[in-house]
């Protein structure tokens, strides 16, 4: 097993900074992703308060998306949100924590 270090892998890889950078992004992105959870929950009251007539109807938040970060589904799914992603031919919904908001 051949085993190198980053001065090694720089050294080699005329993209490594490239790709380490798009690691990064896509790391911070997972994160926002993440922490756009409140600013989900902050529509559903706001949608509460534009359209009165449903205040008191149960409402169920759902997330759709052709692919997901495995760890932002999970983490939707985990808090009460459906998530709708496409699989193949078939969409697949995860609602196996779905609560009503």
């Amino acid at each position: 097993m051949n085993v190198l270090n980053m001065e090694q892998l720089q050294s080699q890889s005329p993209t490594f900074d490239s790709v380490w950078a798009s690691l990064q992004e896509t790391d911070r992105m997972l994160k926002e992703s993440i922490a756009d959870f409140d600013r989900i929950l902050k529509k559903s009251k706001t949608f509460r308060l534009l359209f009165p007539q449903y205040k008191d109807f149960k409402i169920y938040l759902g997330l759709a998306s052709m692919s997901f970060y495995p760890k932002l589904e999970n983490e939707y799914a985990y808090k009460g949100i459906a998530v709708i992603e496409q699989v193949g031919d078939t969409v697949v919904i995860n609602d196996a924590h779905l609560k009503v908001f």
